[in-house]
């Protein structure tokens, strides 16, 4: 979560929904000062993961930050549920097993994937932190069943929500940049120093021209999006129906995101 108590508005940072391609641009007039980065043990159940934390928890851990940002304009972005556990799959990947799903070994991927699903029906409400990123849409734009949030975006229509918020705040927001995408490297000896020289362009280079380079670079290192063999494997392990039942609620929120267009931007023409 991000959020401007001087231009009225709280962003909820929904992991693998594209979010930090607006976090990441925000830093600068957050009325917290990015305290809700990093990690808090103040909620049940374990660590968690401050900047992916559902309202009705802020709420009830943070009160006081909750109070502050009832009042403003709530914004999400919204992702198809299915696209979105691949993302997620791929992430825990990386950060659990330290390896992209195209080096894991088939009965890797099947047998995290039985984890995955053992621990959302276990706790679908709010997984454990190495499963974070597979908490429903739903907690982040509802509170006792009733929708909060105001404007519920669809993931493609990220760089409209860009031009809208660089309207509100008076700054230009890079509305072509892509944070955090799920890809695969063509040659798994590049990954180690590609990544070292993209960690150093962006901790140097400005924002517009990191991502230039970034996308330069994505384009001819690596393949964009789930390895095909990867997600033939989660097919056939059923992820499909998982996704269907487990997040039918999100799926509900997606149709209604694609058709109630509120956001209003006046200065660009696409």
């Amino acid at each position: 979560m991000i959020a401007s108590v001087e231009h009225g508005f709280c962003f909820l940072h929904i992991p693998k929904c594209g979010g930090s391609s607006v976090y990441d641009q925000l830093g600068g007039i957050d009325t917290f000062g990015g305290s809700f980065r990093g990690s808090t043990d103040k909620v049940p159940g374990g660590v968690q993961q401050k900047a992916h934390l559902p309202l009705a928890d802020i709420r009830e851990h943070f009160p006081d930050v909750f109070e502050q940002i009832r009042p403003l304009e709530k914004i999400a972005l919204i992702r198809d549920p299915e696209s979105r556990f691949l993302s997620a799959f791929s992430q825990r990947a990386r950060e659990v097993h330290g390896l992209n799903m195209d080096e894991m070994s088939d009965t890797a991927i099947r047998d995290d994937y039985y984890t995955i699903v053992a621990h959302l029906t276990e706790r679908p409400r709010l997984p454990a932190y190495p499963f974070r990123h597979f908490i429903r849409q739903v907690e982040f734009t509802h509170i006792d069943g009733e929708r909060v949030v105001e404007h519920l975006v669809p993931i493609e229509r990220l760089p409209d929500l860009l031009d809208y918020l660089s309207e509100r705040i008076g700054v230009p927001l890079e509305r072509a940049f892509h944070s955090n995408k799920t890809v695969a490297f063509r040659h798994r000896a590049l990954k180690g120093p590609l990544l070292r020289v993209k960690d150093r362009v962006k901790k140097h280079a400005p924002l517009g021209v990191y991502n230039r380079l970034k996308e330069a670079g994505l384009r001819v290192f690596t393949n964009q999006g789930v390895a095909p063999r990867a997600r033939t494997i989660l097919e056939e392990a059923g992820f499909p129906a998982f996704v269907a039942q487990h997040y039918a609620a999100d799926q509900e929120l997606r149709a209604l995101a694609q058709t109630h267009n509120t956001l209003k931007v006046a200065s660009h023409a696409h």
